[in-house]
């Protein structure tokens, strides 16, 4: 959860990717620690070649359901319907249950 110190570190962040407003909530990229709050993304700018570079990671993919059409290249994205613990339910045999 998020505690007074952290309530007040930040406002939500937005991204605009292909003309869509993704946002996510402090309480998305914010965890607290004992050591105060944490930012769970990080600027990685040696793989953008002189361009600002974030990997937006496990928060991001958290709260937007996102699918990858590596034929197509391209990502398409839309709000979680939940941001909570999926439910543990077995998988259908031959699939892979992945959590996140």
């Amino acid at each position: 959860g998020i505690d007074d110190e952290c309530k007040n570190a930040s406002a939500p962040l937005s991204f605009i990717v292909a003309g869509q407003h993704l946002e996510l909530e402090k309480g998305d990229y914010l965890e607290h620690t004992e050591d105060g709050c944490r930012l769970l993304m990080a600027s990685v700018p040696e793989l953008g070649k002189g361009h600002p570079t974030f990997v937006l990671g496990y928060p991001f993919l958290r709260r937007f359901y996102t699918v990858f059409d590596y034929g197509k290249r391209r990502v398409g994205f839309a709000l979680a319907r939940s941001s909570g613990p999926a439910p543990a339910e077995p998988a259908p045999a031959g699939a892979a249950a992945v959590r996140l």
